[in-house]
């Protein structure tokens, strides 16, 4: 998600974190790929996977999208992860 919303739709790495509640440094690793890794992969790898990441994105970005519905929904976006994976 960090990937979608920093190179998809030009935020900020800060503006990227405080939409996902987590840190600059955060999402500077999960750019890098310092981490998520493997998991990261499974998910570009699956058109399912990666269309619901890019759609999440998009809503957030619109701004249609409460915090605590983007957590439950990357919630679910993990447990499929670790389900490919």
């Amino acid at each position: 998600m960090a990937k979608e919303l920093v190179k998809r739709h030009n935020y900020s790495q800060v503006k990227a974190a405080r939409k996902l509640g987590t840190t600059q440094a955060a999402v500077s690793q999960y750019i890098c790929s310092k981490r998520g890794g493997k998991p990261i992969e499974g998910v570009l790898a699956s058109p399912g996977l990666k269309k619901e990441v890019q759609h999440l994105a998009d809503r957030i970005v619109k701004g249609d999208i409460t915090a605590d519905d983007v957590n439950l929904r990357m919630c679910k976006l993990c447990k499929a992860v670790r389900t490919k994976t």
